[in-house]
């Protein structure tokens, strides 16, 4: 499970499937749109079409290959399932503190990866992931 942390950037990562939408916990978004309004929604994507935001990236923000219709479908998708989080609802401790040293990274792992775990700690993650799902 992974927790991404530049709203545009992981929708980018998942619009060129190089991330799968089953392997994400969350993404914490910015306040910068509402969910409910087609014209905030709008107001973003326009500013993520500025050449200078797909410059100012450097490379990680490709959401120009794609047209609007299409993401936004994906962004009501990941919605409904409860993988967008704002950080004005919900701000993970340390998060900004790890965001401020990540140099970069906007994807984080929130446990080990399958390869390296061993199977009571992998059983023990599976019951986690259970019971967390049962909570929401």
């Amino acid at each position: 499970m992974i927790i991404g942390t530049r709203f545009s950037y992981c929708l980018s990562d998942v619009m060129l499937q190089e991330v799968d939408i089953k392997d994400i916990y969350c993404i914490i978004a910015d306040n910068e749109f509402d969910l409910n309004s087609t014209d905030s929604l709008t107001h973003w994507w326009d500013r993520q079409m500025d050449p200078m935001t797909t410059h100012m990236s450097q490379g990680k923000n490709n959401l120009h290959l794609f047209d609007f219709e299409e993401c936004y479908m994906k962004i009501q998708t990941m919605a409904e399932d409860g993988k967008i989080a704002f950080r004005k609802d919900t701000l993970p401790s340390k998060l900004s503190d790890i965001m401020h040293q990540s140099r970069g990274a906007h994807w984080f792992e929130l446990a080990p990866s399958q390869l390296q775990e061993d199977p009571a700690v992998k059983l023990a993650w599976d019951h986690y992931i259970m019971l967390s799902g049962l909570c929401k």
